[in-house]
């Protein structure tokens, strides 16, 4: 018992990023990486570039990343590691349960020795949640399916995460997610107030489950709670290295989006990275409103083949997130559009935003994507 207390789980840390413009970022064990910009700029882009580059830093092409460098630390073969991230198949090799790649045990430990994450190992490892099939993920769980690592099924085994699960989306919505572990092919979650615990013992528990399984089902909710839970079940359940999450804020209203942006920053778990890309200023000040220490914004701006990096790191945050102004302006926005100008007042952006629009609209084009936005003070 001594000796497996010992091993250490295995895992990926990226130390360093290099994008294509030279643009160098270098990352902490618990790093929050978040890439904003226009459309098309390779938000989206570079967070599959970061997932490719996991499976092998060398010889693998990818297009606004030009290199990761990923340190490996602990042991592949670490009991609870293999338990949660394979299933054992008919030959006694370790299979993903999503790709279904499967490995012998000495295959997984030359290529965790060689640094080679080979043939989609680092699946287990990686999770990388886009946007169109993220509001699929809170469905319902068949039982049949081996569950070890799904978030539902983690719902269903720890009382304790399935209610902090809960109160997370009880403060976004006002309604409790309350897991069905009563259900006997699948293990579905439902939404509303729950009842009470307290007022049922232990020989009433089918009575208990037979009132929850009247709640409305979750995956029969509207996608912005279904991408919410999502989103959560993935990133407070899973034990992955790195997360990776395109558009966290899409189907959200301002006031959600705002919310999960301070969960992510404020609840992640330890030794985990996170890699976001957003189009949402709502989002990116709910990161921001956390105070996390190991936050990074950057602003990517595409000229041709090159995405040029614009880095602002986490002091610089804390800095221009400290003036009152500032953090209540709309300073934020300009990390969405090509250009911004910025004016001595309010009433100057509006009287500059008047003139330009007048003007495109006269000549029938398209205005250009500026932002006039105010700083509050006069500018020398």
């Amino acid at each position: 018992m001594d000796e497996e207390k010992q091993i250490e789980k295995p895992r990926l840390i990226i130390k360093k990023l290099t994008f294509n413009d030279g643009t160098t970022v270098k990352l902490g064990n618990n790093s929050i990486l978040v890439f904003t910009g226009a459309n098309n700029c390779g938000k989206s882009q570079v967070l599959k570039d970061i997932e490719r580059k996991t499976a092998s830093s060398n010889g693998i092409k990818t297009i606004v990343l030009l290199d990761c460098e990923i340190d490996y630390t602990g042991t592949i073969d670490e009991k609870k590691f293999l338990e949660t991230s394979f299933f054992i198949d008919y030959q006694g090799n370790y299979q993903l349960p999503l790709s279904g790649s499967a490995f012998p045990l000495d295959t997984l430990k030359s290529y965790w020795t060689h640094h080679r994450l080979f043939n989609g190992l680092n699946e287990a490892f990686v999770k990388r949640l886009a946007t169109e099939n993220r509001i699929t993920l809170s469905n319902a769980l068949e039982r049949s399916v081996q569950p070890a690592r799904s978030p539902i099924y983690k719902l269903n085994k720890s009382e304790d995460v399935a209610s902090q699960i809960s109160d997370y989306f009880h403060e976004a919505f006002g309604e409790d997610l309350i897991v069905n572990r009563n259900e006997m092919q699948t293990i579905p979650s439902h939404v509303e107030k729950a009842p009470d615990k307290k007022s049922y013992t232990m020989d009433q528990h089918d009575e208990y489950y037979e009132l929850i399984a009247k709640l409305p089902k979750l995956q029969d909710q509207g996608d912005g709670m279904r991408s919410f839970a999502s989103v959560l079940l993935d990133t407070f359940t899973s034990d992955y290295s790195i997360t990776l999450i395109d558009e966290p804020e899409a189907f959200l209203h301002p006031p959600q989006a705002r919310l999960l942006g301070k969960m992510l920053a404020q609840h992640t778990p330890q030794n985990r990275q996170l890699f976001l890309s957003t189009h949402s200023e709502d989002f990116l000040q709910g990161l921001l409103d956390a105070n996390n220490d190991n936050v990074t914004v950057i602003r990517i701006d595409r000229h041709e083949d090159i995405n040029r990096m614009s880095v602002l790191e986490n002091e610089k945050i804390k800095n221009l997130w400290g003036n009152p102004i500032l953090k209540y302006s709309n300073i934020l926005s300009g990390l969405f559009h090509e250009k911004v100008v910025v004016c001595e007042s309010d009433y100057d952006c509006l009287f500059y935003q008047a003139v330009m629009d007048s003007i495109f609209e006269e000549k029938h084009d398209i205005a250009p994507d500026i932002l006039f936005t105010h700083c509050g003070e006069r500018i020398e």
